[in-house]
């Protein structure tokens, strides 16, 4: 008598990652900074965890009121009139969007 002994192994895959404000990963939208687990049966049907290290920073926003004579020079643009729609979106010290109305 012959014996096949087959043994399949389980999986584990850790991911790394840093996003602003939210961060979609299998099929989850996550919107913490964190350490989240995904297990499932890999390919031999065995049981598997993928673990997502995660980092979210935060984009920001502020708001500037100027009252200017005649016009005004903000961001390279030049205003003569009132108006309530300008902004501006940078780039904040962790990467993210920084936006200025």
């Amino acid at each position: 008598m012959n014996l096949w002994l087959i043994v399949n192994n389980s999986s584990h895959n850790t991911v790394v990652e840093t996003a602003c404000d939210s961060f979609l990963w299998q099929g989850a939208l996550y919107t913490s900074t964190g350490t989240y687990t995904h297990d499932y049966p890999n390919a031999d049907n065995c049981p598997s965890t993928d673990t997502l290290h995660l980092t979210l920073n935060h984009s920001t926003t502020g708001l500037e009121e100027i009252t200017a004579c005649d016009s005004y020079t903000w961001h390279d643009s030049t205003y003569t009139s009132s108006t309530s729609t300008a902004s501006h979106t940078s780039t904040n010290a962790v990467g993210c969007d920084s936006t200025t109305t």
